[in-house]
Order: structure tokens, then C-alpha cells, then sequence
């Protein structure tokens, strides 16, 4: 005869509705074999294995929030407590010498005042060697012997650290979704690097168009106007010209400079017209000093 261990994911145990596996974030993880278990919180869940030998070790935690469980042997029940005060590991939950013959061992939740959590940590038979292990059976919740317990469970995590079970079907949820929103997020990027690489480069290119226009058509310096004569030096100079004699002494010089148009103010010709219109009189013609009427 050998001893055989089967942990809680070998196909040769069957779990009912309600069980799920450890959360990956669980502190406690390092206490159970390989690193894995399986939790349940519902009332009636169920384990079973299937198996010809001549014992069986059930292995799993004990803590504050740990309720009572059934192990159906062939059919004979026997009740247990998984309570502690303080959590404990790797516990032997049950054991059994059996008829080296066909045995069926049932593990069931059924609860209690102090809490609802059962997790099943590993398996050990004892069979003869080169021993086979049958499918286990299609499972269904399985009514405890006493019946369910008045009080609902108070407890929705395990004080042993199994406080995040996931199930299969939630854990392939969450998985799907994360994938799916990496995939968008991946694209949404993808596109928005884009757009910001073509607005670049459209500037771009239309400032080098700019540029290659200036050089070809460069437009040239401002021309300033010409400067206009001076009105007023003009007069200054041609009054002088009247008064003083030429240097060195003499009589003044009586010469003038070249008879030109005389030279009229817009704004004072207007108002000696609208005077001389208001008195009756033709308006005398203004004519600036110096030149010949």
C-alpha cells in the first residue's frame, strides 16, 4: 500500500456549485500546498472523491470564521467543527481507515453560529500501488444532515486568509474584460498618435511652403515718399532776402528770386471767401509776403 496526495485541483476530486479558488492577492498563500486551495461559503457545497484503498486524510485550514462540515463515508455521516481561534494551516480535518474495497467520501458545508467558510486544501489515500482513481461524479449541493441552519451566515470572509474566493466563471469574466479593454486602449493610442503625427507634419510642410515662397517671391524694402519742401523755410528765406544787403556790406539786395505762382492757404482762402461773401465784396486775393501781387 502507498500513500497518494492529491491536491485540490487534481481532476480526481469533483466540487459541487458554490466552491472557488484563492484570490492570487490572498497573504497566505505560502501555508497551503503549492500554493492553492479551494473555499466555500455556501451552505450544502460539497467535495467528493472516489477511490479503492484503505484510508483517507482530508487536509484544510481552521479559523475564527470557519463553520462546521459533514464527511459522508459510503453514506455514514459524521459532523466536525472548523473553528479556531487563531488560523491554522494544513490541518488534518478528518481521517478514516477503510476496506481496501470501492469508497466514496462526501465533503460538505453545513455552517454554524461562528461562520460558514470550509476550504479543502489536499487529499491523501491509501491505495495499492498502480492504482487507478475512476472520473468523479457530476456533484450537486447536498443537504446537510441537520438540516440548514436558522441563522444565515455571518461571515463573508475567512479569517485564514481566504476572504477572496473567485470562481471559475467570474475569474474568466475578469479576465475577458481586461483583455478586451487593453485591446481598445491599444487602438484608441495607436490612433491618436497618428492624428498628432499628420498635424505635425502638415504644419510642417506648410511652413516650408511659406519659407520657399519668400525666397522665390521675396517682397522688397519699403519705399518711403519723397519728402516735401519745406513751405515754411522757403518764406523765411525769401523774407531775408528782402531785408539784408549781401555780405560784406552794400545796399540790401533787391533782387528776387523767380516770380512763382503765389501760393494760397486752402483754409485761409476759404474763410476770406465766406468774409468776403458776407459783406458783399469780392475777396481780395491773398498773396504771400515778398512776391508781386
Amino acid at each position: 500500500m502507498v500513500n497518494i496526495t492529491l491536491d485540490d485541483t487534481s481532476p480526481f476530486i469533483s466540487y459541487s456549485d458554490g466552491w472557488g479558488v484563492q484570490s492570487p492577492q490572498d497573504p497566505n498563500l505560502e501555508y497551503y500546498l503549492q500554493e492553492t486551495y479551494h473555499g466555500t461559503q455556501t451552505i450544502g457545497s460539497n467535495a467528493t472523491i472516489v477511490f479503492s484503498g484503505s484510508g483517507v486524510y482530508l487536509y484544510g485550514s481552521m479559523g475564527p470564521a470557519h463553520g462546521n462540515f459533514e464527511v459522508s463515508v459510503n453514506g455514514a455521516r459524521q459532523t466536525f467543527s472548523g473553528y479556531s481561534s487563531t488560523p491554522l494551516f494544513q490541518q488534518c480535518l478528518f481521517s478514516s481507515m477503510l476496506d481496501a474495497s470501492y469508497n466514496e467520501i462526501i465533503l460538505i458545508n453545513i455552517g454554524g453560529s461562528g461562520g460558514s467558510f470550509m476550504d479543502l486544501d489536499y487529499i491523501i489515500t491509501t491505495v495499492p500501488e498502480n492504482t487507478t482513481f475512476p472520473a468523479p461524479p457530476s456533484l450537486a449541493p447536498i443537504t446537510p444532515s441537520g438540516g440548514f441552519p436558522s441563522a444565515s451566515p455571518t461571515s463573508t470572509s475567512s479569517s485564514t486568509g481566504g476572504s477572496s474566493l473567485s470562481t471559475a466563471s467570474s475569474s474568466s469574466t475578469s479576465t475577458t474584460v481586461t483583455t478586451v479593454l487593453t485591446i481598445v486602449f491599444a487602438i484608441l493610442t495607436v490612433v491618436l498618435l497618428s492624428i498628432i503625427a499628420f498635424l505635425y507634419m502638415r504644419h510642417r510642410r506648410r511652413k516650408q511652403v511659406e519659407q520657399e515662397h519668400l525666397f522665390r517671391y521675396g517682397r522688397g524694402p519699403a519705399v518711403s515718399p519723397s519728402p516735401q519742401p519745406d513751405l515754411m523755410t522757403n518764406l523765411h528765406w525769401t523774407s531775408q532776402a528782402h531785408t539784408q544787403g549781401p555780405a560784406g556790406g552794400g545796399s540790401p539786395n533787391m533782387g528776387y528770386p523767380p516770380r512763382q505762382s503765389p501760393v494760397t492757404s486752402s483754409l485761409g482762402a476759404s474763410y476770406q471767401l465766406q468774409a468776403g461773401r458776407s459783406k458783399g465784396k469780392n475777396p481780395p486775393s491773398t498773396f504771400l509776403p515778398g512776391f508781386d501781387a
